[in-house]
């Protein structure tokens, strides 16, 4: 499916002649309106409720290609919080004792 259907495609002039009143009463009712300048795309005019979908899932997007890359080199070895602290020769009491000096 195309992100910008060629119905959506207005002239900047043609824009200009609309109004962006006109564009955004549209753009809330639903139509989204790609501005196209010297013809290339160059802005989008989207309902905030379009916007914010598309935002979400996007954020889905990255969250499930972190996961899927934590997945794939996930040797299945855990190392302990008491393991790491040796590794750092720190105690959890000094860590403790640090937070409460601040």
């Amino acid at each position: 499916m195309a992100l910008v259907d060629t119905e959506d495609l207005i002239s900047l002039s043609e824009a200009s002649k609309q109004g962006l009143s006109k564009l955004v009463t549209e753009a809330a009712a639903g139509r989204r309106c790609v501005i196209v300048r010297n013809n290339h795309p160059a802005v989008a005019i989207v309902s905030i409720d379009w916007l914010t979908e598309a935002q979400n899932a996007l954020e889905d997007w990255r969250d499930l290609t972190l996961a899927l890359d934590r997945v794939s080199v996930d040797s299945g070895q855990r190392t302990s919080l008491d393991d790491v602290f040796a590794l750092f020769n720190v105690t959890r009491d000094q860590l403790t004792d640090d937070d409460s000096e601040s």
